[in-house]
């Protein structure tokens, strides 16, 4: 995910206004910071997911990361989440 989100140094411009212009609150957590319970313990990463109450969905699956470019991948996320 990061080789699609971040330049050299730091987010992509495009994509960090993509993100603050998303109405849900967003928590980015790296591989060893994912609890290992469910409903994390078997995901394949890299991973998008949304939650709803106590319900979670996966929005981008990790197989589906190997296609997208980022463009690609904030129009998926825009779609799913309006």
């Amino acid at each position: 995910m990061c080789a699609l989100t971040f330049g050299i140094f730091s987010m992509k411009d495009e994509c960090k206004e993509f993100l603050d212009g998303l109405p849900v609150k967003k928590t980015f957590l790296h591989k060893d910071e994912i609890p290992d319970k469910p409903p994390y313990k078997n995901l394949k990463l890299p991973v998008v997911l949304l939650k709803t109450g106590e319900k979670m969905e996966v929005i981008v699956s990790s197989e589906e990361f190997k296609s997208l470019d980022l463009e690609q991948l904030m129009k998926i996320i825009k779609n799913k989440i309006q």
